[in-house]
């Protein structure tokens, strides 16, 4: 994709048995994208291809810059906020509740509820950033999980919320997806 600049190689694999995942591009030395085939009929390519292609941009850099062995719950939350807008940014749509509720696969009553809750989402997630991102935190906060107290996808959103704030201050997407996460959220920090 021209508008990152990545000029490296990368394989797209199709899958079956991911267990309902639509797709990822886990880290790795040898870029690559997976879509899970039996998902592909519930989701939209439009937005499930740039949001997993910036993933695929974004990890690539940082693996040079950051420790993602032990990936941390601000890591993925900047990660996952610059995929959820890259669908919306590259196609100039407003970052409108139905657009962004759409883009993060959730109605927009499910994405209200996340606005609702935003100072408990902000303040949990923020105690719990440098944590490594354990199974239950991936749990509680980048699922639907009906076991959490906070609505599902949590880090998605607090994720847009960060990266929108620095959008709307002049930074480019392309810019900040070629960031590392500390400075974007030290910019986040000195804006808020």
């Amino acid at each position: 994709m021209v508008y990152f600049n990545m000029d490296i190689a990368f394989d797209v694999f199709m899958l079956v048995g991911l267990d309902g995942i639509d797709g990822a591009a886990p880290i790795s030395d040898k870029p690559f994208l997976f879509f899970g085939l039996e998902r592909m009929n519930h989701s939209d390519l439009s937005i499930l291809i740039p949001h997993e292609f910036n993933h695929l941009c974004r990890f690539q850099y940082l693996k040079n810059v950051e420790d993602l062995h032990h990936l941390t719950v601000k890591q993925l939350t900047v990660a996952e906020g610059l995929a959820v807008l890259t669908p919306l940014v590259m196609n100039n749509l407003r970052l409108t509740n139905e657009n962004l509720s759409s883009t993060m696969m959730i109605t927009v009553e499910e994405y209200k509820a996340l606005q609702k809750r935003t100072e408990r989402i902000v303040s949990e997630m923020t105690n719990d950033f440098d944590s490594p991102l354990s199974p239950e935190l991936l749990a509680k906060y980048f699922m639907a999980n009906a076991d959490s107290d906070l609505p599902g996808k949590s880090g998605y959103f607090f994720g847009v919320m960060i990266i929108t704030l620095l959008l709307q201050k002049g930074y480019s997407l392309k810019e900040l997806s070629y960031k590392k996460t500390e400075e974007i959220v030290a910019l986040y920090e000195q804006i808020s």
